[in-house]
């Protein structure tokens, strides 16, 4: 299946990036602070959080989803890291039932109105994305997420995400539209903001604390660290960037390494 799954995926990458008309590497770097010690991830207190909140949102989707494969999908940086710590922990248990996908998606077609509490498709934003949604249905079906790929019955494709109103997971979830089956999402979420609902999608919310929640947004805003994991890949350069190319920003690797070291060591004092 594994040696299945990296065949098409080349393959399809392959062609994607053959029908780019300007292929670009977009370069999101910024200014890297001059000490890494002070990433949110090289404090104990802050790993704890993640490791225990990953070890919540991987027994929840286990216990939703027994007996079926599973392909996590993080959308964007905003979980980036988390799913780098599911992956870790899953390694070490030595788990071969799960995939995982990182999709570089940024904007948005629906916004929160602020009066009646809800989020709705703005028309001027809608117009835009769709002239370029060709684009990213193909970056899509490159990474894995085609429609035949999801209409695999033995297989769950769950997209992550942070999100508080959550109007670019709502954005996302627009290309599915007229698939037959759909993937499902958890998003992290503050109990100070309200579960959304998107036709025919099944989505879960995790709640998360004060400090989770401080951790989560500081690490989908830590591009001063040179961290970034997933490209940014905004809608309205789809057609000319290849997010495909993009390399892990120079202090991501070592984060990665200190998560890593963090789950093997033989004592996790939490």
């Amino acid at each position: 299946m594994k040696k299945y799954f990296f065949a098409y995926s080349l393959f399809t990458q392959i062609q994607y990036c053959a029908q780019l008309p300007a292929l670009q590497v977009e370069n999101t770097s910024t200014s890297a602070k001059d000490n890494i010690a002070d990433h949110p991830l090289m404090s104990h207190y802050n790993m704890c959080i993640l490791y225990n909140l990953a070890l919540r949102l991987s027994d929840t989707i286990d216990r939703n989803f027994r007996g079926k494969k599973q392909v996590l999908v993080g959308l964007g940086q905003s979980p980036a890291y988390l799913l780098e710590m599911i992956k870790m922990i899953d390694n070490k248990k030595s788990r071969e039932d799960r995939r995982y996908i990182s999709a570089a998606f940024s904007g948005r077609k629906f916004l929160f109105d602020n009066e009646d509490g809800r989020i709705k498709k703005d028309p001027f934003l809608a117009e835009r994305f769709n002239k370029v949604e060709p684009y990213y249905s193909r970056y899509l079906d490159s990474i894995g997420l085609s429609k035949e790929e999801l209409s695999k019955h033995d297989t769950e494709f769950i997209v992550l995400e942070v999100c508080r109103h959550c109007t670019g997971l709502a954005s996302f979830f627009d290309f599915f539209y007229t698939y037959s089956k759909k993937p499902s999402a958890y998003y992290l979420q503050s109990s100070d903001f309200k579960e959304v609902r998107f036709l025919d999608s099944n989505l879960k919310k995790i709640k998360i604390d004060t400090d989770e929640e401080r951790l989560m947004v500081g690490l989908a805003n830590s591009d001063s660290y040179k961290d970034r994991i997933v490209a940014q890949f905004s809608y309205y350069k789809w057609e000319t960037i290849n997010p495909l190319a993009f390399q892990k920003e120079e202090n991501a690797q070592l984060i990665i390494e200190e998560i890593k070291k963090f789950v093997e060591s033989p004592d996790i004092n939490c």
